[in-house]
């Protein structure tokens, strides 16, 4: 068993699947911490795309106000949904950590499991492969290329036909 897991979650049902694998493999007096990452890439400035705003110069007064704003209703909103989330196994006497944190969202896991010392990193997958991976991307994919520790990939159950 595990001393410390790491459970990036995104407030999808698929996401949190992981939970009952991630309670499985810690320890009893171990820890679980649950990561949600806002992707930077939600926030679109228009010092970056300014095409998208029209011609002419770019109206930056309040912008960037208004993105932090955003940002910090964001991460209040995600804390909220991972304590939530967490509630029950607190009641059940585990240790359980939250964090949010900006970023890509790959990067940004494994980069907290570095600092966090993790023994793991315990995620879903939607199982994507072929043509619809390299089209979408897979965060998971990119986890598991680049983590420094062992990452327990839980598949997407498929439906019966």
């Amino acid at each position: 068993m595990l001393s410390h897991v790491l459970v990036p979650l995104d407030e999808s049902a698929l996401a949190e699947t992981a939970l009952p694998y991630a309670l499985k493999i810690v320890k009893p007096d171990g820890k679980i911490t649950l990561l949600s990452v806002i992707d930077v890439s939600e926030f679109v400035t228009p010092a970056l795309y300014p095409s998208a705003i029209g011609p002419g110069p770019v109206p930056m007064a309040g912008f960037e106000e208004e993105i932090e704003s955003m940002r910090t209703r964001r991460t209040d909103h995600l804390k909220s949904y991972l304590q939530h989330v967490s509630a029950d196994m607190k009641r059940e006497g585990l240790q359980i950590d939250i964090l949010t944190k900006s970023g890509r969202p790959s990067e940004t896991i494994v980069e907290s499991a570095n600092k966090l010392g993790v023994d793991a990193i315990v995620m879903s997958t939607h199982g994507r492969s072929g043509l619809s991976l390299l089209l979408l991307g897979s965060v998971t994919h990119k986890v598991l290329s680049t983590a420094g520790c062992p990452v327990f990939v839980i598949p997407a159950k498929k439906e019966d036909k």
